[in-house]
């Protein structure tokens, strides 16, 4: 599924499992089956929704969250939080600190990590 995934989705995602080692190899199982079923860009941010299939092992009991990224060319930064359902992978949402993201590409734009905060 990572050919799915935007860049920066991957980036957010990957620093996420790194920060909860002990969510990392099941959240990895479930994206590596999983199918992006829908992508909003808010204005403010932007929600992308993920569909896994029934047969792959749940995530642990518990939540990974979040992690923070600072975007080139904008004065700002971006929060991003995985949620989960019933021990499956739910969304990736990803939020502006204090400004507008809506004129951004968000499939191109360039970033790096600032802060991981459990």
């Amino acid at each position: 599924m990572a050919a799915q995934l935007t860049a920066l989705e991957l980036s957010a995602i990957t620093s996420i499992c790194e920060l909860w080692p002990e969510y990392a190899d099941a959240m990895r199982a479930q994206l590596a089956a999983a199918q992006v079923a829908s992508r909003e860009n808010t204005g403010a941010g932007f929600l992308t929704s993920f569909e896994v299939p029934a047969g792959v092992p749940p995530l642990p009991p518990g939540k990974p969250t979040s992690a923070t990224f600072e975007l080139n060319g904008a004065e700002l930064q971006m929060g991003f939080h995985i949620e989960s359902e019933n021990g499956r992978l739910a969304f990736l949402e990803g939020h502006a600190y204090g400004g507008d993201i809506g004129d951004l590409d968000l499939e191109t734009v360039g970033f790096c990590p600032v802060t991981n905060h459990p």
